[in-house]
């Protein structure tokens, strides 16, 4: 798989939190682990923010520790400069480029 995650239990596309806020895919993987993803076509400034959120929204639903590895958080988007990537990396966001699809 493209993000590099095994034993998937279950994939949820337009996954919506309590809070009201929809990811775009949720996966759930290794019995207690999840993945939140966020998809950008254009500016990937904006979804590097909701992922962060999403995150976070995952770790508190699940009442999961906000350092916590058993959440990860993913960023699909067309570029990333140097300023993002330095972000995602100091956020736990894990980027893709996505004309690696």
């Amino acid at each position: 798989w493209y993000l590099g995650i095994k034993n998937v239990e279950n994939v949820k596309q337009e996954f919506q939190f309590r809070s009201g806020d929809t990811a775009d895919v949720v996966i759930f993987y290794d019995k207690n682990k999840i993945a939140v993803v966020e998809i950008e076509t254009g500016d990937p400034y904006p979804g590097f923010l909701q992922a962060i959120k999403y995150k976070a929204l995952a770790c508190a639903e699940n009442k999961i520790s906000l350092t916590s590895r058993k959440v990860k958080a993913f960023l699909i988007a067309p570029y990333f400069d140097k300023q993002l990537l330095n972000l995602c990396r100091v956020y736990g966001v894990e980027p893709r480029l996505s004309s690696n699809l």
